[in-house]
């Protein structure tokens, strides 16, 4: 009965050793990425609009844990520029005991316009954070001059062209662009503002220069967008010379990034 005695009080203590054991290495365990990604955030972040028809990022993002990367990234997952810079860390007192905020100041840089994701990644985190696609890809049928059926009045923030007859009664500041004759796009005229749709707008060609009109290049917009554009013959049998399709990638002010175009001169 002594050896049976001893043999039970053995086994209890093992098992309150095992069980002391297991719970102290879960405490240890790290926070998992999904924890943290809810707590990275980009609202500091800021985008200009440049002249030569880019964007320049700059500002700094915070989270709960340290910040191993911060960069943009491609549609297929490659580094378009490493945006990590110096980074602190402030402690705050609360009720439940410190909470610990790490603020990176990204390293100011300057890209092109292109769909893109930001994406974040914290200490011991697997996953991050990843924004919702900056830019995106645009194209629809206009005119070239009054000789076409299709109308010559670009808006890049509504998708698609405008004809003379429509723009007299619209209010909302949507066209960007105006399609010439001679097949390239021009920021709206002085006369054109007597109609109350037309916007703001910036033009350069592709090499970066402020133009009144390009075939192709980049338009920058009072409304916080920015976009590429070219064009080519449209096709289909129910299209003549003067039909164009424009395409390109916009990026607008929304989600992730604002675009602040404050840096760059608007013509009107």
């Amino acid at each position: 009965m002594k050896k049976l005695a001893k043999f039970s009080a053995f086994m209890v203590a093992a098992m309150f050793a095992a069980t002391t054991f297991t719970s102290c290495g879960n405490d240890d365990d790290p926070v998992e990425a999904g924890d943290l990604a809810t707590t990275i955030n980009f609202d500091a972040l800021k985008a200009y609009a440049q002249p030569n028809g880019t964007i320049l990022i700059e500002g700094s993002i915070t989270a709960n844990g340290k910040i191993k990367k911060f960069e943009l990234q491609d549609l297929e997952g490659k580094t378009i520029v490493d945006l990590s810079d110096v980074q602190t860390k402030e402690k705050e007192k609360t009720a439940d005991g410190k909470v610990k905020t790490f603020t990176m100041t990204v390293k100011s840089s300057e890209v092109p316009v292109q769909k893109m994701f930001l994406v974040a990644k914290v200490k011991d985190g697997e996953t991050g954070k990843k924004s919702e696609m900056i830019g995106e890809d645009y194209h629809f049928i206009c005119g070239a001059g009054a000789k076409s059926s299709e109308g010559s009045y670009v808006s890049l923030v509504d998708n698609k062209s405008y004809k003379s007859a429509e723009v007299k009664t619209m209010t909302n500041k949507v066209i960007d662009l105006v399609c010439l004759g001679d097949k390239t796009f021009q920021v709206p005229s002085a006369a054109d503002y007597k109609y109350d749709c037309f916007g703001t707008s910036a033009v350069f060609n592709e090499n970066g220069q402020s133009v009144d009109a390009a075939a192709k290049g980049t338009v920058i917009t009072s409304t916080g967008c920015i976009a590429t554009f070219s064009a080519k013959q449209a096709e289909g049998a129910s299209y003549g010379e003067n039909e164009l399709e424009i395409s390109g990638v916009v990026i607008n002010s929304k989600g992730s990034l604002t675009i602040d175009v404050s840096k760059v001169t608007l013509h009107k």
